[in-house]
């Protein structure tokens, strides 16, 4: 439900003042029905340890610490920390929590660290050994992530503009700022519940319309938190009402987000209730982006809606981090996604090339790989060494289809020979002769396309920041833009350069690598409403994406097929300062917030950005004309197993709105506090198949039969 602040009134509650779109009230029934279930699950987690008739090795060294921990000794030969560090989910002021143990030796940990770890259990693990044994020697593989930097300051910035509406366009709202109230009692023991306690006092004394940074504390959860804000509202039935609000710098909900939110409920819900203040949580909100930040555009759920799936997936993460012990080993690696391992992706991927793991082949599915590990083939070297007759009993006993599991045993055939003769291995398609086919003759007015783009940019200011492109004879042209209306000029300059080449080259064509152009030119066209049909011809009949024809027609013994891994096979490693996109980004981020100089020609930064977008330029060139002399491109009839397949089109589906993107990251996060397997999420959370109801007391392993069964009645 979106709620637009303009139109409220802090002395009024906001159910009347909109459309409300509220998630289906049975969901709330449910939540509610379940959060006597949950909490009476958790309280026996946190009495009673580790509640499992056997127990293993590891779980009674966890049992021993908790036992420690309640009767105020320290067992561990290190002290404990909770905050870990992951890029945008980290709260840069939770970060500064200090120690995670409470006044009497329990465990305190806040909501952003129950985020990281449902993204990556392995970068939590480690980020807490580093905390906990900082002379690890695996503590030594740890590397500063620039990306979170550039993440933490952006999210700043999305609070402050939020902070700023406030104080701008409601003036009349009582604000009490309360991020220094940490700060004012850090040197007392009990530090975290004093300055809990000064957001219960300015709440019972109801002088605050809005708390900025608010502590908030549960010490019967170990967990302590500071929450964006909080919004005091005044219903006709005098029950006041709060609502905590976060503000992310994402611009779609998460199940994490979701979870944090929760948290902090939690927490204040028992600060409401152990000082006498007559009031209830209300609501959750997620302010998503600067231009909503701007607009005081606020996401909303019912906190009961939410609040029963926390207290299960708290219960997971305490029992995770009181299993820690630093001489056991991390979490596997492979059930991370390579985007959440954070500042430990170096060694993430050096376990995974000691242990050959299936993760290294290039275009394995983490379901795919668990289903390969339970039919005993564990190591990229055991899936490549295996005969055609064997991958097709081995498909057809693990439902794979026949045709994806060769092409992933070629890849990892590939890919171990190119390890052992330290050259890349590759071979050709059966498609390939077709594929080329397929690509038009080589003019003499072709070129050859790079952008550099900016994500999550802020408002007004270009998402493509360059765009540049090559000839044949090796002319380098480009574009700047830093504003959106440099920008739109920018794309009806190229379309029109582009235009005005195809007609001196009526043969000519774009030649691109990867979807990415093609989605920007697509962009301009929508956001303007401007040369739509200029641009659909170029999309349809000029531009030509060099990326699927790779994947057709060859197959390469390297770990992805990125550019950058494929023009390993034609030209040398890159000697530029900046190699990749994502140092494009920060060089470029460092640039407007230091420029050092007006434009490429007097700035060394913007000069490396324009060298490291030719450079890419230049690559696709070699590509296309490496593609062709890898596989001899003749005229002659297609054979009819090398025909191409067709493709149907496919239908345009609208974006989701944010009602269905919130309603979406909720049934998420109640599948994943079940435990069931992330490959039957997306049928989950898909609104055209019949909805699945969660019971909270039903084994992981039944609700996964039950799902198995609705999606093959679908």
């Amino acid at each position: 439900m979106l709620l637009s602040l303009p139109l409220l009134s802090p002395s009024h509650p906001p159910h009347d003042c909109f459309k409300s779109t509220q998630l289906a009230p049975q969901r709330v029934a449910r939540a509610k029905a379940g959060e006597e279930k949950c909490t009476r699950i958790f309280a026996i987690g946190v009495v009673s340890g580790i509640a499992t008739p056997s127990l293993t090795g590891r779980r009674r060294r966890a049992l021993r610490r908790r036992q420690a921990a309640l009767r105020g000794f320290a067992v561990d030969k290190c002290s404990f920390f909770s905050e870990l560090e992951v890029a945008e989910e980290t709260d840069p002021k939770e970060a500064k929590t200090g120690q995670a143990r409470g006044e009497k030796g329990q465990m305190i940990f806040s909501p952003t660290t129950l985020s990281n770890y449902m993204y990556s259990p392995f970068a939590a693990w480690m980020d807490r050994l580093r905390r906990e044994c900082p002379e690890d020697p695996r503590c030594q593989w740890y590397e500063d992530d620039e990306m979170r930097s550039f993440l933490w300051k952006r999210g700043n910035e999305v609070e402050d503009l939020f902070l700023n509406f406030f104080r701008t366009e409601r003036p009349e709202m009582r604000i009490v700022d309360l991020s220094n109230a940490r700060d004012a009692c850090a040197s007392e023991e009990n530090w975290r519940a004093l300055a809990a306690e000064k957001t219960t006092e300015v709440l019972k004394a109801g002088s605050a319309d809005l708390l900025y940074q608010a502590p908030l504390y549960h010490p019967g959860l170990g967990l302590y938190g500071i929450a964006d804000f909080i919004i005091r509202w005044e219903p006709e039935d005098g029950l006041v009402q709060y609502d905590i609000w976060d503000t992310k710098l994402a611009m779609h909900p998460r199940p994490s987000f979701l979870a944090q939110l929760a948290g902090y409920a939690e927490a204040l819900e028992l600060q409401l209730r152990g000082s006498s203040c007559r009031g209830r949580v209300g609501r959750l909100g997620l302010v998503l982006g600067e231009e909503r930040a701007m607009k005081g555009e606020v996401e909303v759920l019912e906190a009961d809606e939410v609040r029963p799936w926390f207290r299960k997936l708290w219960e997971e993460f305490r029992s995770f981090q009181e299993a820690f012990d630093p001489d056991d080993d991390p979490p596997d690696p492979a059930e991370t996604s390579k985007a959440n391992r954070g500042s430990w992706t170096s060694y993430a991927n050096d376990l995974l090339q000691k242990k050959d793991d299936l993760a290294l082949v290039s275009g394995m599915t983490k379901r795919r790989r668990r289903k390969l590990l339970e039919a005993s083939t564990k190591t990229m070297g055991a899936l490549g060494s295996l005969t055609s007759g064997t991958l097709s009993q081995l498909a057809k006993n693990e439902k794979i289809p026949e045709a994806s599991l060769s092409r992933l045993a070629l890849q990892a055939r590939l890919q171990s020979k190119s390890r052992q003769q330290r050259l890349v291995a590759s071979v050709a398609l059966p498609t390939a002769r077709a594929c080329l086919v397929e690509l038009p003759e080589d003019d003499p007015g072709d070129i050859f396309l790079d952008l550099e783009g900016m994500p999550l940019k802020k408002p007004g200011s270009a998402r493509e920041y360059l765009v540049g492109l090559v000839t044949r004879d090796g002319n380098f042209h480009d574009w700047w833009s830093t504003t959106e209306a440099e920008e739109q000029l920018t794309f009806r300059e190229v379309v029109e350069w582009i235009l005005q080449r195809r007609a001196e080259y009526p043969g000519m064509h774009v030649y691109h690598y990867g979807h990415y152009e093609i989605a920007a030119f697509k962009r301009f066209a929508k956001a303007t409403n401007q040369m739509s049909q200029e641009v659909k011809l170029l999309v349809e009949k000029v531009f030509i994406n060099l990326h699927p024809v790779v994947k057709r027609s060859v197959a390469l013994g390297l770990p992805g097929y990125g550019l950058k891994n494929v023009e390993h096979m034609y030209k040398p490693a890159r000697e530029t300062e900046v190699a990749t996109a994502l140092s494009s980004v920060l060089v470029y981020q460092s640039w407007l917030d230091e420029p050092d100089g007006a434009d490429w020609k007097s700035s060394a930064k913007l000069a490396d950005i324009r060298e490291y977008n030719k450079e890419d330029c230049i690559s696709t060139m070699q590509l296309l004309k490496w593609l062709r002399k890898r596989i001899a491109h003749k005229k002659r009839p297609l054979k009819s197993d090398e025909e191409l397949p067709e493709v149907k089109a496919r239908k345009p589906v609208p974006p989701p709105t944010l009602d269905l993107e919130m309603s979406k990251a909720l049934k998420t996060l109640m599948v994943r506090s079940e435990n069931v397997p992330v490959e039957v999420q997306p049928f989950l959370i898909n609104p055209h198949f019949p909805k699945v109801e969660m019971c909270l007391d039903e084994p992981p392993q039944e609700a996964k039969n039950r799902v198995k069964e609705l999606r093959q009645q679908s």
